[in-house]
């Protein structure tokens, strides 16, 4: 029995804990996250599927991504900015 819980509770939530961690780290690193933890109502309307307000332009707005000299960080704002306006609410992107 101890097994099976044990289990269970990795698949449950150790597992997705790891996922969360490497979301959070992505987030982070352009600087997303802590948008997101200062304006969680904003941004719930992107993670919670009954709201439907995840138009590019919404996404743009909410979107405070940093821009300097490095040429790294340029290329994936820029990625990121062209994936978010190919995007849809289907889901379906062209980049």
């Amino acid at each position: 029995m101890l097994v099976t819980q044990a289990i269970i509770g990795h698949h449950a939530v150790v597992r997705r804990v790891a996922m969360m961690d490497q979301f959070c780290t992505g987030l982070n690193t352009l600087g997303v996250l802590e948008e997101i933890r200062n304006l969680p109502s904003e941004f719930q309307k992107l993670f919670v599927p009954s709201l439907n307000f995840k138009t590019p332009s919404y996404l743009r707005r909410l979107l405070k991504l940093p821009v300097d000299g490095n040429k790294k960080c340029k290329d994936v704002v820029d990625r990121l900015l062209r994936f978010v306006d190919n995007s849809s609410e289907e889901g379906n992107t062209a980049i």
